[in-house]
């Protein structure tokens, strides 16, 4: 990806954000730099693919600067403490997909933090009784 693509990115999601509110699952994939390194465009493109049609928002955010553990997801359920998970490949988010987005159970064994309020990820800590 290059930089213009990755401008166009951010921009089509800050115009997007105001549409789905606080019903609509949402996955946002860390595109920062060493996201993008780590494979998280392939991994924004599986998870578009895999959920078109659905209602769950896929959409891009920023790098969560936490290099050796990328590529890094936050997954949102309505009703529930959004959840970050890292060193996501394919398989893996297939299975966070299935699980945490439809089946609303979060993957424990692949769960970086959980996410203490709506504030960004830097307020996240790990709280796995609320995967339960």
């Amino acid at each position: 990806m290059n930089r213009a693509t990755l401008i166009t990115i951010r921009d089509t999601t800050l115009r997007r954000l105001g549409r789905g509110g606080a019903g609509t699952p949402r996955i946002t994939v860390g595109l920062g730099s060493s996201g993008v390194a780590a494979g998280a465009g392939k991994l924004l493109s599986l998870a578009r693919d895999q959920l078109a049609g659905t209602g769950v928002e896929v959409v891009p955010g920023g790098g969560w600067g936490l290099t050796g553990r990328e590529p890094m997801i936050e997954v949102r359920v309505p009703g529930r403490k959004p959840v970050v998970y890292a060193d996501v490949t394919g398989e893996r988010l297939e299975r966070i997909i299935l699980e945490h987005v439809i089946g609303q159970r979060p993957v424990r064994e692949w769960a970086f933090c959980v996410v203490d309020t709506g504030e960004p990820v830097k307020s996240c800590h790990v709280e796995l009784e609320v995967l339960n």
